[in-house]
């Protein structure tokens, strides 16, 4: 029988998407970030089973448990792009030496703000719904796929009906998640 099916970003920052089975185990040393929306209760269970911490986040009316191996979620409040033409929205963030980590949540006909880093690679894992990445004058449909960006890509994110839960890792910074590498155009 077949359990519900997940997103998994592993410590290797590859992005998995498949159905788990009943009798599957998980590799959850390999575990960064792993995502099941509306899961059933073999994998609510299977899911509760693990060391990691897990939320329970609200997308659009549905449950998505998220289970992470060191993100710092916000609470109930989700915090706001610093951009304010951005309706993106971040439930959690983690930073590490040249790297860092957003949870990334985008509405329904939302858009990010159009924008280049100038050292940082941005990589984006999408783990649930779907969204459009502008990058360079073209268009790429994320669903459940990754893409990267690199430094002086001018890119966006916009989403259709709808919503988007990625995870965006930021390599290049050297401090982490700072704003210092963003400019807008």
């Amino acid at each position: 029988m077949v359990c519900s099916e997940i997103s998994i970003v592993t410590t290797r920052l590859t992005l998995e998407r498949r159905a788990c089975t009943g009798g599957q185990n998980l590799d959850w040393e390999e575990v960064e970030v792993l995502t099941a929306l509306d899961p059933d209760n073999r994998m609510i269970s299977l899911l509760q089973q693990s060391s990691l911490p897990l939320h329970i986040v609200d997308l659009d009316g549905r449950d998505c448990y998220v289970l992470h191996r060191s993100l710092q979620f916000n609470g109930e409040a989700q915090q706001r792009s610093h951009s304010p033409s951005s309706q993106a929205k971040y439930f959690a963030r983690m930073s590490r030496n040249m790297q860092g980590f957003l949870l990334q949540y985008m509405p329904p006909f939302s858009v990010t703000s159009r924008h280049y880093h100038k050292l940082t690679t941005e990589t984006y894992h999408n783990l649930e719904g779907e969204c459009t990445l502008h990058i360079d004058g073209s268009d790429v449909r994320l669903r459940n796929s990754t893409v990267i960006v690199n430094p002086k890509q001018v890119h966006q994110v916009r989403t259709g009906k709808e919503c988007a839960l990625t995870l965006l890792v930021m390599e290049g910074d050297p401090k982490g998640l700072s704003m210092d590498d963003h400019c807008y155009v």
